[in-house]
This record gives C-alpha cells, structure tokens and sequence, in this order.
C-alpha cells in the first residue's frame, strides 16, 4: 500500500482479516521487500515510487496496480500480466481518497475473463433445448 491518508488506511483495516496489507513507507519504500512477501502479493495500491520494483520476479502474482495519482504511470514502466486501474483527480478542485470506480473493475475482469461470453456459454447449455 503506498497511499497514507489516515482515514483510507483505517478503512482498509477491516480488511486485514482476510488479506495481509505491507504498508510501504520511506525510507526505501518496499524496495527491500522481501521474495516471500511480494511472491504473494497480487494488487499495489497506490503509486510506487519506484515503479520498476514491479519487474522483480517475485511480483509474478501481481495482477492490480490502482492509483489515484496526478504522478501518471507510463503503461510502459508495468509488466504486461498487471492490469492498471488508474484514477486521475481533478487536482486543482478535488483531493483526498479517491476510490476506484466499480465499472472499472468490472471492465477489467470482463477484459480478462470474458464473462459475458462464459455466462452465454453456460446459459444455453444449461437452459438450451436438450438440457
């Protein structure tokens, strides 16, 4: 996590039961994570300060990066196998904890599951004449 607003980080919170979060605070900003801890990491939220720790090996798991950052991440710079869900504020009228927009992730599991294909798929099998 390299956002630390204290209210987005108490909201978080209630998710500790069900996920590990790795707050990734200076001085070297998880650049000395280790293997085991980014082996089993699968979103970043937030935008790195070193975006090109995302290339380590151990970040194979990785499938998020979401950021909310006027610091815009060049596309580039992030392994083909991490889809990005970005939000870019209206920085002059607009700051704080901005959240990601639902159709966005929507958008990106439609992106890499194809939901809609497999849920007419299964419908007329399920449902079809000979079912």
């Amino acid at each position: 996590v390299f956002e630390f607003d204290a209210a987005y980080l108490a909201a978080l919170s209630d998710a500790k039961s069900a996920v590990e979060l790795v707050e990734c605070r200076g001085p070297d900003f998880c650049g000395s994570l280790g293997d085991d801890v980014c082996g089993r990491a699968v979103a970043v939220v937030g935008q790195p300060r070193d975006i090109s720790i995302l290339r380590r090996p151990c970040f194979s798991n990785l499938r998020l990066l979401q950021c909310s950052s006027y610091m815009h991440t060049q596309f580039a710079d992030v392994p083909l196998h991490i889809t990005i869900a970005t939000y870019q504020p209206d920085w002059e009228h607009v700051y704080g904890v901005e959240p990601i927009a639902e159709f966005v992730l929507a958008a990106a599991f439609q992106w890499n599951y194809r939901l809609s294909q497999a849920a007419s798929a299964f419908t007329a099998c399920a449902w079809g004449g000979d079912a």
